[in-house]
């Protein structure tokens, strides 16, 4: 039986979440994933600030195979406006998700997390 286009994409899915190529394992709100996490540069977010004063985000994408975190957790996957704690390189730091998209099995998060910066408090 031939292939169908939807099919072609799952193996690639499966190529991209490699973690011995492109992936690396992260803990997504206990869970641990293989996952590709794409933080956002100002540079990539067109060099605006768009942030209040004193506060500093950061943006980032992440992306798993779903029926990877569906298999592993009890929790509903997260969705647009959930608190998600992400553990990458022994940092634990909470993310609101801005947006979720599942594209046949993988699902990408568009993630944001915000911080104050003390100096601007400070100087008036």
């Amino acid at each position: 039986m031939a292939k169908i286009f939807k099919d072609l994409l799952g193996i690639d899915a499966a190529v991209i979440m490699n973690v011995t190529e492109f992936a690396e394992y992260l803990e997504l709100n206990g869970v641990i994933l293989a996952c590709q996490f794409c933080p956002s540069t100002e540079k990539m977010l067109g060099g605006e600030n768009k942030n209040y004063e004193g506060l500093h985000g950061d943006m980032a994408q992440l992306y798993f195979k779903t029926a990877d975190y569906t298999a592993k957790s009890q929790k509903p996957i997260p969705k647009q406006g959930d608190w998600i704690y992400l553990e990458v390189k022994n940092l634990k730091k909470r993310y609101r998700v801005m947006k979720a998209e599942d594209e046949l099995g993988v699902m990408c998060l568009t993630l944001s997390t915000y911080r104050q910066n003390n100096n601007v408090h400070n100087q008036r």
